[in-house]
């Protein structure tokens, strides 16, 4: 008897990919699986057709009954639930090639990442950018080199948004130049990162981050006109998009950016925190209230700035960092000043002075010595005040100034040698310095 011939139902059993298209429907298939059960659908067979549409019940228009949308339900659970547990997993992953990263040296690093398809990934993208801004305030050179990083990985994905990714990467970059007093590359990373935005980029916010970083750059420029009117786009574009924590940063930068302006600066910092109210994470409220105290301090109204503090000193210790208690105490001593207790004054600023020159924060060391060449000034301290312009100028050395500041650094030089003119002269220098570190 001949060999048996094979019907089509016992053929639809073993040649359709019935397992691919069950975990498609389940939500938990591989990209190989998705691709073999559309494949075989678009053939048009007939029998999987009506499988699938059972299955997902699109196939039919009668209202779907409290057990199917319990069934779907739980459907849709199994596969999101799959998908969080892959992305946890490459964020492990990418926590621990990140660490595999740090034990080399710094030089090794952008080859590693260049030529290892193992860091080519959303989850390390992500985590490189999360790093880099983590580090703004602590080290402007490793912030730099997670930036490139970043970067690197962006040109290596093969994503749908490939354009936001790298823009975002770029972005980071010339905030870091910037950081680094570069002001030449940062320039030309914001130049690339504009013409990405407006031709390519997808993500509306993109737009937004780009004017507000951009208004840093351009205020420790000393554009400031320039600065105010980013900021003004870059608060009328966040509160489009409903982030409201992101336009209240922008008022605080305003605030930053007016401090000469006492009423304005304000106003500026006062309606950041209101527009963030009392329920806000600290961390976003902190600089409304730093820039709140600054102008407080600054209007002279010193019984209302030592009630702020006193108030704010509290949730300062706990959810502040150490620089966040050293600019509190720095309000103090300019308080103390005010009130005429020179010498209180005098020994909180020689403190904060070696503190800033041990974490090596020359602009604030430089900020902090002119606060106290204003005390050597008013009680006629000519050779302590010689001193600490001595010292200044090698401060001064270390920081990437604009010309202005060095030629009003060397009038007080000069001022000092004739004992003229010494408290005008430290009033603008200190304005000149206090801009950048601000903008910093």
């Amino acid at each position: 008897m001949g060999q048996r011939t094979q019907t089509p139902e016992r053929r639809s059993t073993q040649d359709h990919p019935t397992e691919a298209i069950d975990q498609m429907i389940a939500g938990d298939s591989t990209g190989e699986q998705r691709r073999l059960a559309v494949r075989h659908l678009l053939r048009g067979c007939p029998q999987c057709a009506s499988r699938t549409a059972n299955a997902l019940r699109v196939a039919s228009q009668e209202p779907p009954t409290e057990q199917d949308l319990d069934s779907l339900f739980d459907r849709l659970v199994k596969g999101s639930s799959g998908m969080v547990e892959r992305v946890e997993q490459e964020v492990r992953a990418a926590h621990r090639l990140l660490d595999d990263l740090d034990s080399l040296p710094a030089g090794r690093r952008t080859m590693v990442i260049r030529s290892s398809p193992r860091y080519h990934n959303r989850a390390v993208y992500q985590l490189l950018l999360e790093r880099s801004v983590e580090m703004r305030r602590q080290d402007a050179a490793t912030t730099l080199q997670l930036a490139e990083l970043a970067l690197i990985v962006a040109y290596e994905l093969d994503d749908l948004d490939f354009a936001d990714l790298k823009a975002r990467a770029l972005l980071e970059v010339a905030n870091a130049h910037r950081i680094s007093n570069d002001m030449r590359s940062a320039e030309k990373a914001f130049g690339l990162a504009s013409q990405l935005i407006e031709l390519e980029v997808a993500d509306p916010r993109l737009g937004a981050q780009f004017a507000y970083l951009l208004a840093s750059l351009r205020s420790q420029q000393q554009r400031k006109q320039e600065a105010l009117e980013l900021l003004a786009e870059a608060e009328r574009l966040f509160r489009r998009l409903g982030d409201q924590p992101a336009a209240a940063q922008c008022l605080f930068k305003r605030s930053i950016i007016c401090s000469d302006e006492v009423e304005v600066s304000l106003a500026a910092a006062w309606e950041g925190l209101r527009l963030l109210g009392p329920e806000a994470a600290f961390e976003d409220l902190l600089p409304g209230i730093h820039n709140l105290i600054d102008s407080v301090v600054q209007s002279g109204n010193c019984e209302a700035a030592q009630r702020m503090i006193r108030t704010a000193l509290p949730v300062y210790r706990v959810g502040g960092r150490e620089l966040d208690l050293f600019r509190l105490e720095w309000n103090e001593a300019r308080i103390e000043r005010q009130l005429g207790n020179l010498e209180a004054s005098e020994q909180l600023f020689l403190s904060l002075q070696e503190r800033f020159a041990d974490r090596d924060l020359p602009h604030d060391v430089a900020l902090v010595s002119l606060d106290l060449a204003e005390i050597y000034a008013h009680q006629g301290r000519t050779s302590d005040l010689q001193e600490l312009a001595a010292e200044m100028a090698i401060v001064f050395q270390s920081l990437d100034v604009v010309p202005e500041t060095l030629a009003s650094l060397a009038m007080l030089q000069q001022a000092v040698a004739r004992d003229a003119q010494t408290l005008s002269r430290i009033r603008q220098l200190a304005d000149q310095v206090d801009s950048l570190r601000r903008a910093n």
